[in-house]
């Protein structure tokens, strides 16, 4: 009688439903701690008005580029890392800048105050995540 554990691939099955949990698991982890993060980011930014100067298309996608003046008086350009499409921004808007005046990296860590810039890598790592860790959690409990 062939039982799940000695039907031919179940093996090879058993692996790959390892693998995904194993990403998974990792993934949501790295959720927790990027959203932990971010978290921490928002509690302890300063905030300081910005405006769109101008949305540069790169490929496909849009990146907006801001000008702002931080808490010391010094104009800086902060370009999005994330690209959309279509634009999220317009040229001449006006946006709330997030800076972490602890960090001594402060431009570097500058952020725009909406939703998807500060919470986008989070919900998606979690989602992925979700997802990778329901599969093999799924194939397991159906197999019982």
């Amino acid at each position: 009688m062939n039982t799940p554990q000695h039907e031919p691939g179940a093996k090879a099955q058993s692996m790959v439903l390892v693998v995904f949990l194993l990403i998974g698991l990792f993934a949501s982890v790295s959720a927790a701690f990027t959203a932990i993060s971010h978290s921490r980011f928002v509690a302890r930014a300063i905030e300081v008005p910005g405006e769109v100067t101008a949305v540069e298309r790169t490929g496909r996608y849009y990146y907006p580029r801001f000008a702002y003046t931080d808490h010391l008086g010094k104009p800086r350009i902060l370009i999005s890392a994330n690209g959309q499409r279509p634009p999220a921004f317009y040229e001449g808007q006006k946006v709330v800048i997030l800076l972490d005046t602890s960090d001594p990296d402060f431009p570097l860590s500058a952020k725009v105050k909406t939703f998807g810039e500060l919470w986008f890598l989070p919900i998606a790592l979690g989602i992925f995540g979700g997802v990778f860790c329901a599969i093999p959690i799924g194939f397991w409990l159906v197999g019982r």
